[in-house]
């Protein structure tokens, strides 16, 4: 903004001082006074000045815009904004060559809510080259309050393009606003996750990148937390191109409540002899699944855990409440960081133990248990870019107080996550042998193969996941029996109900067939899931 000395010099050098011997001291308080922030005795003077304009027609035009400027400003510093709004307009009408006049004029129009008009201004005052990155900031803004987005993140992306001088003070605001451009977009698209990944959340991270220090970030870091939590994604930053955990613990737990129509799986001749509520019964779950990250160095993690579950049949019937049960497991997490395809991969080991008891056998008097140590090897890499690979190598030993429950397990698990038509589908197939200690004619081969596909959100309501499956069970040594294939299919809605809530549904059909009768069955499954995130 011009110097208002020099303003009051050029008023002073234009006016004709016969008319009045006080000219120079009047000029001169109009200065002082508008220094000190007395604008109302500003606008005053101003207009005291202004009285002389029909007896000077020389610059007439020039001082009647000068004067309609300033008393422009003064009443915008006032708060003012429609009188300060008509000053600035007569001062352009009237082609008053300030080169800050549109800015001035564009700032009052937008405290006046008057944004369209607003933006029009600030494109003048580009146009001018007067403040051009807070100018393009102003347009980029008002477009994103008035639902332009591809102007509103045209305008952000230009002021990039700016001398470091010019757009330095806000960049960073600038960043952080196309961010959420681009939050907009992916929930408008129904895109989840994946994207808020792959887009969003790099904008905010390059937006704090900026100055790490400044009170924006402080909006910006939180803001990155909101949508981790929002999304159900471990909070973290960049560590040696991979994420690390920030905070470094994660703690969930749930409550699940479901309806099984066919609890023990009974065939249909055996369904057929039984009442309704000796085969089946509404359950819940409770559990809780915890972790803690240490982070040795750039390529090592180790990450302890802990998963818990307790299941209770709300049934009478001893033949269903039998299958009450809980769980405990203790894991151990290693991870090695590095590159594959030149993209972040990563390898694991986990060692793990499992505690699993019935909480109520058939004679409701003992609590038969087993145990189960596991290690599993796992390669996570990109074959494709931003579509994860996984592969696993995994041993388990089950040892039982019943001996005829002891086995041996290994298996070979290829997991694939693709991103495609605004969804995310997920692969899962699965190669496990089983060899039982005693029960010999129970060793047997399966196989497992899982798609699920998680779909856009329906009207912001919630997400769909739709997923089939298919497990089949070869008993080697029992040729009679043969092979047991079971076939599921489902629809999981999901949606957070709170700033840490989450709400799953879930109805899924499953049938299984086989030789043998008693192998082929029918059963339905309803849930309702809430998990709370800390």
């Amino acid at each position: 903004m011009k110097s208002f000395l020099f303003i009051t010099l050029f008023i002073f050098s234009n006016l004709v001082f016969s008319q009045s011997n006080d000219t120079k001291e009047i000029l001169q308080e109009i200065y002082s006074s508008y220094e000190k922030g007395e604008y109302e005795e500003a606008i005053s003077l101003l207009a005291n000045v202004s009285k002389n304009f029909e007896n000077h027609s020389k610059n007439h035009e020039n001082l009647k815009g000068l004067i309609n400027y300033w008393q422009g400003l003064c009443y915008v510093r006032l708060n003012e904004f429609e009188k300060g709004i008509d000053k600035l307009r007569l001062a352009i009408k009237e082609n008053y060559a300030a080169s800050d006049v549109y800015y001035e004029y564009g700032q009052a129009l937008y405290a006046s809510l008057e944004l369209k008009k607003a933006r029009i201004a600030f494109k003048k005052s580009v146009e001018a080259k007067y403040k051009m990155a807070v100018s393009m900031y102003y347009i980029g803004f008002i477009s994103q309050e008035i639902g332009d987005l591809k102007t509103a993140a045209s305008f952000y992306n230009a002021i990039e393009k700016l001398p470091l001088d010019e757009k330095k003070d806000v960049v960073q605001a600038a960043r952080m606003q196309l961010a959420q451009i681009y939050l907009d977009q992916v929930r408008e698209k129904g895109m989840g996750a994946v994207a808020i990944e792959e887009y969003v959340l790099p904008m905010y991270r390059k937006a704090l990148k900026w100055d790490e220090e400044s009170s924006l970030a402080v909006e910006i870091k939180a803001k990155i937390e909101s949508i981790q939590r929002r999304y159900n994604l471990v909070l973290f930053q960049l560590r040696n191109g991979r994420p690390t955990a920030r905070p470094a613990y994660f703690l969930k737990t749930n409550i699940k409540y479901s309806i099984d129509d066919n609890v023990n799986a009974y065939d249909k001749d055996t369904l057929e002899t039984l009442k309704e509520e000796e085969y089946s019964s509404s359950l819940y779950e409770v559990g809780a699944f915890g972790r803690y990250t240490f982070y040795p160095n750039s390529s090592f993690s180790l990450s302890p855990q802990f998963n818990f579950g307790y299941t209770k049949y709300l049934s009478e019937e001893s033949a269903i409440t039998r299958n009450d049960n809980y769980f405990f497991t203790g894991t151990l997490q290693t991870t090695y960081e590095h590159f594959f395809n030149e993209a972040p991969a990563t390898t694991y080991l986990d060692i793990g133990y499992t505690y699993n008891a019935d909480d109520i056998d058939e004679d409701e008097s003992l609590e038969k248990s087993d145990t189960v140590a596991s290690v599993t090897l796992s390669e996570q890499l990109q074959i494709w870019k931003n579509n994860p690979s996984t592969f696993r190598l995994r041993y388990a030993q089950t040892n039982a107080e019943d001996a005829n429950n002891e086995l041996s397990s290994y298996g070979v698990v290829y997991e694939q996550a693709i991103a495609a038509l605004n969804s995310l589908f997920y692969l899962y197939t699965a190669y496990d042998k089983n060899t039982y200690a005693e029960r010999t004619s129970e060793d047997n081969v399966s196989t497992t193969i899982r798609l699920d596909a998680l779909m856009p959100d329906v009207y912001n309501l919630f997400n769909p996941n739709l997923y089939a499956s298919t497990f089949s069970v070869d008993y080697e040594n029992d040729a009679e029996r043969g092979t047991t294939t079971l076939n599921t299919i489902g629809l999981n809605l999901n949606r957070p109900v709170g700033k840490n809530w989450f709400l799953y549904v879930d109805y899924a059909v499953s049938s299984q067939t086989g030789n043998n009768d008693t192998d082929n069955y029918e059963k339905q499954v309803v849930t309702v899931n809430l998990d709370y995130i800390f």
